[in-house]
């Protein structure tokens, strides 16, 4: 078997490796594995797929390239961050004001015991 069997490497639009077949990215089952969880705890996990031979590929994959493997979770946690800010950065939609608005008056409400 080869790695192409187990995982997708994507870098449109943007750099993604995937378990095969699955909506699964390699970071969530390197996070579990690092967090303590076995192969088959993590198939549990994810409801008995990905097959458990194709984790234990991931994780086989994860340790013989652990330096690149770590390095690609970096950067992902760079783009988050940075998508992250320039979401917070927007202001507050029409929407969330008026949501905003109504709950504030129903906790002054109940303050005053009119609820």
């Amino acid at each position: 078997m080869q790695l192409e069997d187990f995982l997708e490497f994507e870098t449109v639009p943007c750099e993604r490796i995937r378990l095969k077949g699955t909506r699964i990215n390699l970071e969530h089952v390197v996070e579990l594995y690092k967090g303590g969880m076995t192969p088959e705890q993590i198939f549990g996990y994810f409801g008995m797929s990905p097959p458990l031979e194709q984790l234990y590929a991931t994780i086989t994959y994860y340790l013989a390239n652990k330096k690149s493997v770590e390095a690609y979770l970096a950067r992902g946690e760079v783009l988050f961050q940075k998508q992250r800010q320039a979401y917070l950065a927007q202001p507050e939609s029409e929407a969330v004001r008026r949501i905003r608005a109504i709950k504030a008056e129903r906790e002054a409400a109940k303050v005053r015991g009119t609820i």
